[in-house]
């Protein structure tokens, strides 16, 4: 029985160390990988064969983005990607040329930080060319 009792007390001595440890590490850091806050915050301009697409992108954390994309085409098809060069911007304004007339677009932002596709944040518009 006296055993049992030690190896009951190493168990709860361990759990101690190892619960203060993980409260004493998550204390006062920031995650530097939160998604960042993306929108479409309008759509304007638009004509037979263009349309200009306005962003926004407010960071959530220190981190730098990696990525940052508008991503536009019909809706069910595969959608044509353009790279947005400056990842630092709050405002981009993109604009789209050579649409086709009469269609329904789906344009949406997506942007993140260095692990990919886990930290993707999208925002939707859709649009119609006269």
């Amino acid at each position: 029985m006296a055993a049992g009792r030690w190896i009951y007390i190493r168990i709860m001595i361990i759990t101690s160390v190892l619960m203060a440890g993980v409260l004493t590490g998550c204390q006062g850091k920031e995650p530097d990988n939160l998604e960042p806050l993306l929108d479409i915050a309008d759509v304007s301009g638009i004509t037979r064969t263009e349309a200009i697409i306005t962003a926004s992108i407010q960071k959530q954390g220190p981190g730098n983005l990696t990525f940052l994309s508008l991503y536009y085409g019909e809706p069910g098809d595969v959608p044509a990607e353009l790279k947005l060069p400056d990842l630092d911007a709050e405002i981009h304004t993109i604009h789209l040329r050579e649409l086709k007339a009469g269609t329904t677009y789906e344009c949406y932002i997506a942007g993140g930080y260095r692990y990919g596709i886990a930290d993707v944040a999208r925002s939707a518009v859709y649009y119609n060319t006269q």
